[in-house]
């Protein structure tokens, strides 16, 4: 039997939880990457990190991606707030890919 697919969803708010949690029902491996971690529902292995911050979460997969949804919600609703969020937030997340040699099927 082979392994599941795996996805990791970034910025696992709301609208992140509820994909997480339709394809972990599924029968996917999902990760679900925010800074409350604890917010997270069941069936979604927790990666505590922070968007804001340029070091690499302690908690990033080690292992291969098959899919990255980016679903990062701005916290500051002008521009600087959005630029972080969907510029700066984005930049780092496709390091931290590279950084690891995480090369996704697909990044939505």
């Amino acid at each position: 039997m082979s392994a599941p697919n795996s996805l990791l969803i970034v910025g696992c708010g709301d609208v992140g939880s509820r994909l997480g949690q339709r394809m972990a029902d599924a029968g996917w491996r999902v990760l679900g990457m925010r800074r409350n971690v604890a917010a997270l529902p069941a069936g979604i292995e927790p990666v505590a990190g922070d968007l804001h911050a340029d070091p690499c979460p302690a908690d990033w997969p080690r292992q291969p991606l098959d899919y990255l949804v980016y679903c990062a919600a701005a916290t500051q609703h002008d521009e600087a707030g959005y630029r972080a969020a969907y510029v700066d937030g984005l930049r780092r997340t496709l390091g931290w890919l590279a950084l690891h040699g995480q090369r996704p099927r697909r990044i939505l």
